[in-house]
């Protein structure tokens, strides 16, 4: 994005280019993970703000729909990523988006909601496929192991997490 272009939008010249490139970095990074790519950009643009914004803004920073970022925004709300602000003007009626508090925690604990799914077919399947079936129970056993493991490393990792941000908060490092 050139200088100018930055420089026409006063949205986006309240912040810089590296901010976009950031927000379309953070798009680039959920599409691979299967999300979607406009959400990522609305939570990397909402992630480097420094003030929350509302749908026109993110539209005209990102040159995106408005309709696209309201729906984009009710899927964030609904997954606890993008929580409202408080209006900017008394008796204004815009709403304004920041990013929730806890937003990555929360996602990384979304993975062992995934990982107890994942335990409960495996444990189903093993009730279900003929014990003689090797093959079918091997690999079902190791999808079972496998989620096993990685349920009691998550309850690990979110234990080591809660006493980590507790030590970087009490130095008022975060």
């Amino acid at each position: 994005m050139s200088s100018d272009k930055v420089m026409d939008n006063p949205i986006v010249s309240q912040h810089d280019e590296s901010i976009l490139r950031y927000a379309e970095e953070v798009g680039s990074f959920f599409e691979r993970w299967g999300g979607l790519k406009i959400l990522g950009r609305i939570i990397g643009l909402l992630q480097a703000s420094e003030k929350a914004l509302n749908a026109e803004e993110i539209a005209e920073a990102l040159k995106i729909s408005r309709s696209s970022v309201s729906t984009n925004l009710q899927m964030a709300q609904t997954v606890k990523m993008v929580q409202t602000a408080p209006r900017r003007l008394k008796g204004e009626r815009r709403e304004y988006f920041e990013i929730a508090p806890g937003t990555w925690e929360y996602l990384f604990m979304e993975v062992g909601e995934k990982v107890r799914g994942l335990q409960a077919i495996a444990r189903s399947g093993l009730k279900v496929i003929p014990v003689d079936n090797i093959p079918a129970q091997a690999r079902l056993r190791e999808m079972e192991e496998l989620s096993n493991f990685l349920q009691a490393w998550l309850n690990g990792f979110e234990d080591a997490w809660h006493k980590h941000k507790a030590a970087l908060n009490q130095n008022n490092e975060m």
